[in-house]
């Protein structure tokens, strides 16, 4: 593999060069005071040696100076000549008079065209001579007579060319020995006074195909992002580049990978037409994946919002394939517009997936590792991610300049691409053809490139056998890497970068709090997928802290809403008479819809053995039973709170109530259980008192017998005197 460092000398010398092939933006059409001039409106670029050059050039000749040379339109007639052609005159025969009575007029001037080609283009040094036809040496010519190949109308005069290309002298031809790059001339003379002369070149293609392989060209762009709350400027804007899109794919059909915003898909879905027009322009091409909320990744990296970032490029991917069904969406490559810390090319790395970072020369300028106008660009640089992690990075071509729309006044779209191709074509021949070399084009500001431009790099390169259009997604893992020495070129991103949203996430965390509070009292699920959404929302570097502060206000009041419609009864006092008992509460939901609350009671000397309670209200008054347990008798406070179910958010100030406990005290029950025990001993002995006595009765009158059979004096000794009644005991 060559290396980098031994052509580093020749680097910015090239560079020089292509600027000066390259047009100023600002730069006019040719007025009509400039004079004639010739213009390439279209050419062959890649021709195998021993077959023709063809061209066709425009004459700018606003003071009329061809109309002494060919005074009235004609049109290309038959060949006169191997690949040249002959003018047939449009002037009627019959209206012309005869010889005798013709005036005499002066000779014809004797116009000319002369073809030239140069030495072969060895190195980007040599390129600089292209842009001066006096300056350039010639090897070898062809000379066309003009009426031969002018073709006049009232709208345009053009040059039909086409010219044998020979390794061998012979025939009038242009002579090429070996395979290459050849500048070329066309001067029109007339009267061997130069009247206007360009130059371009060609590509001249041998029998045997090289292993070397081939320069891989990525036309990237990027449209505006409109931001999640567009004004009637942005959206304008952003409905005007979907018309030029469209308007681009109508001119050509080159791969094009787009960094198209996903907050688009409502702007396409609305108008089949549009959308149709765009899927054309990126059939041969891809969408480059990008959050769909406006979401800057080191803002997001810095406050560990990695995943809301992810789930935005996401919603993006999916946004893009559901209004443009078939044209990939890939993370092939991040475009660079805004500053990127390094932290955020880690995450978007992995664990995102993007495997490209493209950036343009002066971000390239303004990061450490960058070796000035020493790069080539159609080489990779390396970007440190740190922990010895690297991502590939492409700078964009300072050649993309050709590709701006505002460069279309001053040179051809075939021009403007022929000059990109030679550039790239001898760089890539100086500096190594063995290496894997791949450029990234896009027009100033990543802007959507002239159409016509890039259907004739498509067209132009397409001849070539080492040229090829690509993608990003193409370039990707196939671009070596630019080393000095044997080092590679390593640019190092800042920690930091983006907005700072330190002060505004923690405020929209608080905000989501009280949103998933405020949403599990409503029974409607709606109201809290709108609050997060737009609390997702106010993430976007897109809006300014203003708007966001305006939003999280309205928020807030929304939650306040649903906080305040719950009201707690005034203080009040109640008594407890008992051990147990219950505490009646009348609660009032002032909403129009039910609200689902948590009842938590506290106090000192009382028990609230169903814990929290949960419950629906309706609305209106709603009596809550709370059951309570005296632990002592007394006065006692008694807290009541309203929660949400969700992360138990206080709803509002508490309720202070006064509870009274007339329940038994320690002493009273003993004493009260002595009586119990003293009474019911005094009832079991007088209990046991009576049934003696009754059986002492009953035994007396059992053993009486009125006639006992003993003697006299015996009865008379056992005689026992009854009472006439027995009393009651």
């Amino acid at each position: 593999m060559r290396r980098a460092g031994a052509a580093l000398v020749l680097v910015p010398a090239a560079w020089t060069a292509v600027a000066c092939l390259a047009p100023s933006s600002s730069a006019a059409a040719p007025e009509p005071s400039d004079g004639p001039a010739l213009v390439v409106d279209d050419q062959r670029f890649a021709v195998a040696i021993g077959e023709d050059w063809t061209a066709r050039l425009v004459v700018v000749d606003p003071d009329g100076a061809l109309d002494d040379v060919v005074p009235s339109p004609t049109t290309a007639g038959t060949a006169a000549g191997p690949g040249l052609t002959t003018a047939v005159s449009t002037t009627p025969v019959s209206n012309r008079p005869p010889a005798a009575s013709r005036p005499t007029t002066p000779a014809a001037p004797d116009a000319t065209v002369t073809v030239g080609i140069g030495r072969r283009l060895e190195d980007r040094e040599a390129l600089a001579g292209l842009t001066d036809p006096d300056e350039l040496p010639t090897t070898d010519e062809v000379v066309v007579p003009l009426a031969e190949v002018l073709t006049r109308s009232d709208d345009v005069d053009t040059l039909q060319l086409q010219i044998p290309v020979q390794e061998r002298a012979g025939r009038p031809s242009l002579t090429v020995r070996t395979p290459g790059l050849y500048p070329l001339t066309i001067t029109l003379t007339v009267d061997d006074d130069v009247v206007a002369a360009t130059t371009t070149s060609i590509q001249a293609v041998g029998d045997e195909v090289g292993d070397d392989p081939p320069l891989g060209i990525a036309v990237t762009a990027a449209l505006s992002d409109p931001g999640p709350v567009p004004d009637a400027a942005a959206a304008r804007t952003a409905r005007e580049e979907l018309a030029a899109l469209d308007a681009y794919g109508e001119l050509t059909d080159a791969p094009l990978s787009l960094a198209l915003p996903p907050s688009l898909d409502e702007e396409l879905a609305d108008d089949d037409d549009l959308r149709a027009g765009v899927a054309e322009a990126l059939a041969g091409g891809e969408l480059l994946a990008l959050p769909y909320l406006t979401l800057d990744p080191s803002a997001a990296v810095a406050v560990g919002r990695v995943d809301a970032f992810s789930r935005e490029v996401r919603r993006g991917e999916d946004a893009l394939a559901s209004v443009l069904p078939g044209i990939s969406v890939r993370r092939s490559g991040w475009l660079v517009l805004e500053p990127l810390s390094r932290p955020a090319a880690a995450a978007m790395r992995d664990p995102l997936g993007y495997r490209l970072l493209v950036m343009d020369h002066a971000t390239y300028e303004s990061l450490p590792g960058n070796i000035g106008t020493f790069l080539d660009s159609s080489l990779a640089v390396d970007i440190e991610l740190g922990g010895g992690e690297t991502m590939q990075g492409a700078v964009v071509s300072p050649l993309g300049r050709l590709l701006d729309e505002g460069a279309a006044g001053a040179r051809t779209p075939t021009e403007r691409a022929i000059q990109i191709l030679t550039a790239l074509l001898v760089n890539r021949q100086e500096l190594g053809a063995d290496l894997h070399r791949n450029v990234v084009l896009t027009a100033d500001g990543f802007e959507l490139p002239d159409g016509a431009t890039v259907d004739a790099l498509d067209r132009l390169g397409s001849e070539s056998p080492d040229i090829r259009l690509i993608t990003l997604s193409d370039l990707v893992g196939t671009t070596d890497t630019m080393l000095v020495g044997d080092d590679p070129v390593t640019l190092s991103l800042p920690e930091r970068a983006g907005d700072d949203l330190t002060a505004r996430t923690e405020r929209i965390d608080l905000v989501r709090v009280s949103a998933e509070s405020a949403a599990s009292m409503v029974e409607r699920r709606d109201q809290r997928t709108r609050w997060l959404a737009d609390l997702d929302r106010l993430v976007s570097t897109g809006l300014t802290d203003e708007q966001v502060d305006v939003e999280l206000d309205r928020i807030t009041r929304e939650i306040d809403g649903v906080f305040n419609s719950i009201q707690l009864p005034e203080p009040f006092t109640f008594t407890l008479t008992g051990r147990t008992s219950e505490l009646r509460l009348n609660i009032r939901n002032n909403a129009d819809e039910d609200r689902t609350v948590v009842v938590r009671a506290l106090s000192p000397k009382l028990r609230f053995p169903a814990g929290d309670q949960t419950m629906t209200l309706p609305p209106g008054v709603t009596e809550v039973v709370i059951p309570v347990e005296a632990r002592a008798n007394g006065s006692s406070s008694v807290e009541i709170q309203l929660l949400t179910p969700v992360f138990n958010q206080r709803l509002g100030p508490s309720a202070f109530l006064e509870a009274r406990v007339n329940a038994m005290s320690g002493l009273g029950p003993l004493i009260t259980g002595i009586a119990i025990v003293l009474l019911l001993s005094c009832w079991f002995s007088h209990f046991r008192r009576r049934r003696r006595a009754r059986l002492a009765a009953l035994a007396v009158v059992d053993e009486y017998d009125p006639d006992p059979v003993v003697s006299p004096d015996a009865a008379e000794a056992t005689a026992v005197t009854v009472p006439d009644s027995v009393p009651d005991p």
